[in-house]
């Protein structure tokens, strides 16, 4: 399950990133130096796809010996609660727009995106830090048995004399 949670939020991520470029793209840009995106804006539209995907691979490497699901759930359940944060707070601002005026809203705008930018980052590690926890596991090499004492130790001693 979380290789295919993180599948389908790499490509709804990359949807949105195509969506966003291709319209900046289309329109005219202003006359004004600052407007225009820059080149690690332009490039973080790629980050958050690219490691979505690359954590979509990684559980599909270690598919079969994830030894803790509940790890691997909560890191998914964390990270798209961390990508859909933005998409929380223009719920918040749409639904706040009746409630405050124009003087108060600059106030909450900046403290809300404080706030938001600070769960995305929190959230984010939180959830890197089970991903951590399920690749550790994964990877993780097996404990040896301990060596089998009595007539049985040597099953084949028998067969090689």
């Amino acid at each position: 399950m979380p290789f295919w949670v993180m599948l389908s939020l790499g490509v709804l991520s990359g949807g949105f990133s195509g969506i966003v470029l291709y319209a900046w793209s289309q329109r005219p840009m202003p006359a004004t130096p600052g407007y225009s995106p820059g080149a690690w804006q332009i490039l973080s539209f790629f980050f958050m796809p690219a490691i979505m995907l690359v954590e979509a691979v990684m559980y599909w490497i270690v598919r079969n010996r994830i030894v803790r699901r509940s790890d691997a759930r909560r890191h998914v359940l964390f990270f798209t609660l961390a990508y859909l944060s933005p998409f929380l707070k223009s719920l918040l601002f749409y639904f706040a727009d009746n409630f405050f005026s124009m003087g108060n809203m600059a106030t909450f705008v900046s403290r809300v995106n404080l706030v938001q930018m600070c769960l995305f980052w929190l959230v984010t590690i939180y959830a890197h830090v089970f991903f951590v926890r399920v690749l550790i596991k994964a990877f993780d090499r097996p404990v040896e048995v301990a060596g089998r004492t009595g007539e049985s130790a040597h099953m084949l001693d028998d067969v090689l004399d």
